[in-house]
C-alpha cells in the first residue's frame, strides 16, 4: 500500500469516527433543549454563543496547526468535544448548556480543517479532493446507526441518554485517531509561518478566488442555520410524532453522501460556477417546503436539499485550496471557517428573532430564496 492511500485510510477513519460520536445526538438536538424548557429563540441563542465562540477561536487555532501540527490539534479538540457532549447530557440550564456550547466550540475550533489541511500537504490537490469527497460519503453512513439509535434510545429512555453515548463514542474515536495517525512523519510541522493571522487574512480577501470562497461561507451558513434548527420541530408539527425522526436521518445523510459522490466529478472542474450549481441544489427544493402540506412532500423536498449540501462543501475546500500556500494553510482555511461561524452566528440570532412574528417552515421559504440569489452571485462571477 503506497503512503498515500495510507494518508487518507487514517483520514477517513479519524473523521468517520468522529462523525459516528457526534450522530447520537443529531436528531434530537433541539427537542433535547425544548424538552428542558427551553424556547426555539434560547436554543438559538446558545447555537450562536458556539457560533460566536468558534469564530473567535478559528483562526488562532489554525495559525497553531501550521506552528505544531494538524494532527496534534485534532487530536485536542476531540477531546474537548467528548467532554462537551458529555456535559450536555447531565445539564439542564441554559448556563450549563452554555458552557457545554463553549467547550464544544473550543473542540470545533481545533478541529475544524485541520486533517483536511494536514492531509492536502501530504498528497496534493487531486489525492486529497477525492479523500474528502470519498470521507464525507462514508462519515455519512458511519453516522446512520448513531443517529437512529440516539432517535430510538432518546424516545424509549430521554434524550440526555444519547448525548452520554455520544461523549463514550467519541472518547473511544479519539484513542483510535491517536493510534491510527501516529504512525506517519510529522510532515506538517513547520518552522515559523512568516506572516502574521492578521496578514494571511489580507492575503486571503486580496485573492479573488480566496474572496469569493469566503464570502460564500459567510452567506451559505448564515442562511442555513434555520434549516438546522427547525428541522425537526417542524417535522414533528407535520406528523406529530418524533421516534421516526432518527431513521428520516438515513435518508439525510443518503442524501448528503449522494452529494459528496457527485462533487468527486465534473462539478469540482467547474471551480465556482460547480459551488453555484450546489447552491441552486440546495436553495431551489427548499423554496416550495412552505407550500407543501404533507409529511412526505416536505420530507421529500428536505432531502434533496441535502444532496446539494454535501457537494458544496468539499467544493468549497478544494477551489480555495488551489491558491494557498503549504505554510499558511491551516491558518488560511480557519480564516474561511471562522468566517463560516460568524455567518452562522448572525443567521441564528436573526432566525431565532423572525420565529416571533413567522413560523419556522415561513423562515424555511425566506433562507432559500437568500441561498438561491447566492448561487446567482457565484454564476455571475467572472472566474
Amino acid at each position: 500500500m503506497d503512503r498515500a492511500t495510507k494518508v487518507k485510510r487514517a483520514y477517513i477513519l479519524a473523521t468517520s469516527l468522529q462523525k459516528f460520536g457526534v450522530g447520537w445526538s443529531f436528531s434530537t438536538y433541539v427537542l433535547f433543549l425544548l424538552g428542558q424548557g427551553m424556547t426555539l429563540f434560547e436554543a438559538n441563542l446558545l447555537n450562536t454563543g458556539f457560533m460566536v465562540a468558534s469564530f473567535l477561536l478559528d483562526p488562532p487555532t489554525g495559525y497553531l496547526g501550521d506552528r505544531i501540527g494538524q494532527r496534534r490539534i485534532y487530536l485536542v479538540g476531540q477531546l474537548f468535544w467528548a467532554i462537551s457532549m458529555l456535559v450536555y447530557g447531565t445539564s439542564t440550564t441554559f448556563a450549563q448548556f452554555l458552557a457545554a456550547e463553549l467547550a464544544a466550540a473550543i473542540g470545533s475550533a481545533l478541529i475544524s480543517g485541520a486533517l483536511d489541511s494536514w492531509m492536502r500537504n501530504q498528497v496534493g490537490e487531486a489525492e486529497t479532493h477525492k479523500a474528502l469527497s470519498q470521507g464525507g460519503s462514508i462519515s455519512q453512513l458511519v453516522s446512520i446507526p448513531a443517529a437512529v439509535g440516539g432517535g430510538f434510545i432518546g424516545a424509549l429512555y430521554g434524550l440526555d441518554k444519547p448525548w452520554l453515548i455520544g461523549s463514550a463514542c467519541s472518547f473511544a474515536a479519539l484513542v483510535i485517531a491517536y493510534l491510527a495517525l501516529r504512525g506517519f512523519a510529522s510532515h506538517e510541522k513547520k518552522e515559523d509561518v512568516k506572516f502574521a493571522i492578521r496578514g494571511i487574512a489580507r492575503h486571503s480577501m486580496s485573492n479573488p478566488a480566496l474572496r469569493f470562497t469566503i464570502i460564500i461561507a459567510f452567506f451559505q451558513t448564515l442562511l442555513l442555520q434555520p434549516f438546522n434548527m427547525f428541522w425537526a420541530p417542524i417535522f414533528k408539527e407535520l406528523s406529530g410524532e418524533t421516534w421516526w425522526l432518527g431513521s428520516f436521518w438515513v435518508g439525510i445523510t443518503l442524501a448528503i453522501a449522494t452529494g459528496s459522490h457527485l462533487a468527486q466529478g465534473k462539478l469540482q472542474q467547474l471551480n465556482g460556477k460547480g459551488i453555484a450549481l450546489a447552491l441552486f441544489a440546495i436553495g431551489l427544493p427548499m423554496l416550495f417546503t412552505p407550500f407543501g402540506r404533507s409529511t412526505y412532500i416536505v420530507a421529500g423536498l428536505f432531502l434533496i436539499h441535502e444532496g446539494g449540501r454535501g457537494a458544496v462543501v468539499p467544493l468549497i475546500f478544494t477551489y480555495a485550496n488551489r491558491h494557498i500556500p503549504d505554510e499558511v494553510r491551516s491558518t488560511s482555511n480557519s480564516i474561511r471557517s471562522s468566517a463560516s461561524t460568524l455567518g452562522a452566528g448572525i443567521g441564528l440570532v436573526t432566525s431565532g428573532y423572525l420565529t416571533f412574528f413567522l413560523s419556522p417552515i415561513q423562515i424555511w421559504g425566506i433562507a432559500s430564496a437568500g441561498i438561491i440569489l447566492l448561487s446567482l452571485y457565484a454564476i455571475a462571477r467572472k472566474e
